[in-house]
């Protein structure tokens, strides 16, 4: 009843908050003018997790609010966002968590010139750091993980321990892990992802519900 309320509220408002928000860069936006980046090999990597509310055309990516409505959007395949553990306090350490839906939308979640990186793209990633062991210290950031099992950075990636929601809306991982999406359908309910995760020293990948609540690092498109 809550999502119920509050999509009706923001349906009534959609076109003045497309008006507001679409092309307009900086937190929420999906302008790229304000991306920071880095050249890894023959790459180009965003070094934040992306973080915004609409899609490239301005459309509202649907925000979810309570974990009581998380599997609710996944039941509907529906595109939709939310913080780790539903506290936008959070946002700080964690950015948004975006559904699968969100990431394979047609209209686009990564900013123009931008986008989804394949399962193919992430591969030449770790492969251009040396392979899945090494690439876990390049890629981690310098600060943030549980226990001082920071990274070295080297890579410039700077991969912070994000956490994750799973489909019925519990969090977890969030100091000690950090799961990304890939573009990739795998079988009808699932998708490729790279995850950094306790008890694995390296990047690790698997296919997992894309009703789950992931972390999206966009790749520049390549002209």
């Amino acid at each position: 009843m809550k999502r119920l309320i509050k999509f009706s509220f923001q349906l009534f408002f959609v076109s003045a908050l497309a008006m507001a928000t679409s092309c307009g860069g900086g937190k929420t936006g999906n302008g790229g003018s304000k991306s920071k980046s880095v050249v890894i090999g023959e790459q180009e990597w965003m070094v934040e997790n992306l973080n915004v509310t609409v899609f490239r055309d301005g459309s509202e990516i649907e925000y979810i609010e309570y974990e009581d409505d998380w599997n609710d959007v996944h039941k509907e395949k529906s595109p939709a966002f939310c913080y780790y553990e539903f506290n936008e306090e959070n946002e700080k350490i964690s950015g948004k968590l975006y559904n699968w839906y969100a990431v394979s939308d047609p209209r686009g979640i990564c900013p123009d010139g931008w986008r989804v990186p394949t399962d193919a793209d992430w591969q030449q990633l770790i492969e251009f750091l040396g392979g899945a062991e090494s690439a876990y210290d390049k890629m981690k950031s310098t600060s943030g993980w549980d226990n001082d099992d920071n990274g070295t950075n080297e890579s410039g990636f700077n991969a912070k321990p994000s956490g994750i929601v799973d489909i019925v809306g519990q969090s977890g991982l969030k100091g000690v892990g950090t799961i990304w999406w890939a573009s990739d359908p795998v079988g009808i309910k699932n998708a490729a992802t790279r995850l950094i995760y306790p008890g694995y020293r390296y990047i690790y990948t698997d296919a997992l519900s894309r009703g789950q609540g992931h972390s999206v690092r966009c790749i520049k498109e390549k002209s």
